[in-house]
């Protein structure tokens, strides 16, 4: 079974190093998914190449395999952020792919 993450019917749970954890949802574009922060709630210690894991919270991937990572960060309103978030994985190159636990 595939589940494309660049999908924008299909979310992922996510969290960095910081404990930020989010509901990364596809962006529509290959390799793409996004998180919107509340500024009012985090603070704004985000940076580009910051790399992302899986949470372990959806009950499909295990915490800690290393996701992807930030690859821009849009302002979207001065109390709000949007990560983008480039995917490691590549299922138009690759043939298998594999989580182990």
């Amino acid at each position: 079974e595939v589940i494309l993450l660049s999908d924008k019917t299909h979310n992922v749970p996510i969290q960095n190093d910081y404990e930020y954890f989010c509901e990364a949802k596809g962006l529509g574009i290959p390799k793409k998914v996004f998180c919107d922060v509340d500024l009012t709630l985090w603070e704004n210690n985000f940076l580009e190449k910051q790399i992302f894991y899986t949470s372990g919270m959806g009950g499909v991937f295990p915490k800690g395999v290393e996701i992807g990572f930030v690859d821009e960060i849009r302002q979207i309103s001065p109390e709000k952020l949007r990560l983008v978030i480039k995917l490691n994985a590549n299922p138009l190159s690759s043939t298998s792919f594999g989580v182990i636990e």
